[in-house]
């Protein structure tokens, strides 16, 4: 009985992990998304956020993204046909402790929403003494919905 029980829990942990998961009595379901590389070091100076739709697009963003570590690692391979990358950069900050990264990705029926979480360092950290823009970039499943970014409190 018990194994059966445990069973039924991974396969529940699957269901909702690998499919959206629906909200209780809403349109909204949360989508999967894997991460495909962040840093510490890019260059992007400025706060940018992008949907990242082709792979000519991709090449782009990541020989910036890139663009002050060497050697520059090897791009990375997306199917464009059935994935979006979402790229986001925090922009340049002062020192090290800083971090930004895809909360979750949300399906709110009519659009894709995909929330950020901007991460600072506490006041009293000893801290890299170096300039950082730290970033992250995300897979997840191609739509056709329009798609917006929003960066949580």
């Amino acid at each position: 009985m018990r194994n059966i029980f445990l069973v039924l829990v991974v396969i529940l942990i699957e269901v909702l992990c690998f499919s959206g998961t629906s909200f209780a009595g809403s349109d909204k379901a949360v989508l999967p998304f894997s991460v495909v590389a962040s840093g510490n070091n890019s260059g992007y100076d400025e706060r940018t956020l992008l949907l990242v739709e082709t792979r000519e697009e991709w090449e782009t963003v990541w020989a910036t993204a890139n663009s002050r570590v060497l050697p520059a690692p090897p791009l990375p391979r997306i199917d464009f046909q059935t994935h979006f990358a979402a790229a986001v950069f925090m922009g340049q900050k002062p020192t090290g402790g800083y971090s930004v990264h895809v909360d979750s990705i949300i399906d709110e029926g009519n659009r894709v929403v995909i929330f950020l979480r901007d991460e600072f360092p506490p006041e009293d950290a000893m801290l890299t003494q170096a300039l950082t823009q730290p970033w992250q970039v995300v897979v997840f499943e191609r739509t056709c919905k329009p798609v917006f970014f929003k960066t949580l409190e």
